[in-house]
């Protein structure tokens, strides 16, 4: 019901991440993955 609303959001927020986090970590990959779901689903 809310999944393209979850992909969506955790896409934003791994590019939010990727800028100001100091944490080493595959945000924008991970954000590219969510994106990815975020445009599968919503074809569906």
């Amino acid at each position: 019901r809310f999944v393209l609303a979850s992909h969506f959001f955790w896409g934003l927020w791994s590019i939010l991440q990727a800028k100001i986090s100091t944490i080493e970590f595959g945000y924008l990959d991970y954000a590219r993955s969510r994106f990815e779901a975020y445009f599968q689903h919503k074809a569906q």
